[in-house]
């Protein structure tokens, strides 16, 4: 409990939603962009696949819409 944070947010499309995920690391540990896609990569590869969606390319509305995934992680976007 209180490790994560994030918001859920409607869009304006007749379906999909956007999800911002933010997580605090203590001891100030710091990662980079690269070893977060990574992380999630491996995760849609790994323990969650089929739930988890892992993308590099950028993504409309048509790449969500039918998708039986329940999260795309849009890897273009990590900051």
């Amino acid at each position: 409990q209180g490790k994560l944070n994030g918001g859920a947010f409607r869009v304006p499309t007749p379906t999909g939603s956007l999800t911002d995920f933010v997580a605090e690391l203590k001891g100030g540990v710091s990662v980079t962009a690269e070893e977060v896609n990574a992380a999630f990569k491996a995760a849609a590869d790994g323990p969650m696949k089929g739930v988890l969606e892992y993308s590099e390319d950028p993504l409309v509305l048509a790449d969500i819409v039918g998708n039986p995934h329940s999260s795309i992680f849009d890897a273009g976007l990590t900051t």
